[in-house]
């Protein structure tokens, strides 16, 4: 579980972590030798931007964007704010909120959905009539994917393609289909759906069940699955 809490009994618990952190390190390191990382000659650049601001990158020069997008509730259904707290403050960026920063996580003042996916609003419409504030939710993070999407489009060569690798978790006992919302909103930018591939998920941490009802016996499955969706510009 990586959710902090207290533990009774634990109050002397005070594990040398620079050694368990210089031991994983150079463990890591001894996979990527395994690798030949070191024999390949491929610049990498890492560029850092907001939700929604275009990156430092030219117009039509990329070939292909490989990526998993958050899924959409990093409170409850993905916790990156927790699962990144202690490393975050260990970096120096305690004060950084992901969960706010992230897709959706600060945008709560989006009232319509005028995005073109006929299964978004079928999907909010459902949510909605059992909690209005979760619909929101949702829809704030569509509204933030599309901007991404817009500038992905921008950055990419003719012909090129997008990867998206997407989870369809669940809302208000709603499955939310993101693999045809993230279809539907491509065809705006023709973006032509090449093949959709659903695998289990080959790492998964949180339970197969859980109860988002807190209701005794009554129980909903998690994301057992993902599906990677790929586009490519026409």
């Amino acid at each position: 579980e990586f959710k902090l809490v207290r533990k009774k009994g634990f109050e002397n618990h005070n594990p040398d972590v620079l050694q368990v952190f210089e031991k994983i390190s150079q463990k890591n390191i001894k996979k990527l030798q395994e690798t030949y990382i070191k024999k390949l000659t491929t610049k990498v650049i890492i560029y850092e931007s907001d939700t929604g601001e275009a990156l430092p990158i030219k117009p039509e020069s990329i070939n292909l964007v490989l990526t998993s997008p958050p899924y959409g509730d990093s409170k409850t259904t993905v916790a990156y704010g927790q699962f990144s707290r202690l490393s975050l403050q260990w970096l120096g960026y305690e004060k950084v909120n992901i969960d706010n920063e992230s897709l959706g996580g600060n945008h709560r003042n989006y009232l319509e959905n005028d995005l073109p996916s006929l299964t978004l609003e079928k999907t909010l419409d459902n949510i909605r009539a059992k909690d209005e504030k979760r619909a929101k939710e949702v829809l704030a993070f569509y509204k933030d994917f599309y901007k991404c999407l817009q500038n992905i489009y921008g950055a990419l060569k003719k012909k090129g393609f997008i990867c998206f690798v997407l989870g369809n978790r669940r809302d208000a006992q709603n499955t939310i289909p993101s693999d045809r919302i993230v279809v539907e909103l491509s065809q705006e930018f023709s973006l032509n759906h090449i093949k959709t591939f659903t695998r289990s998920i080959p790492s998964k941490r949180m339970p197969s069940l859980n109860s988002p009802t807190n209701i005794v016996g009554r129980t909903e499955t998690t994301m057992n699955y993902e599906n990677i969706v790929i586009l490519q510009k026409n």
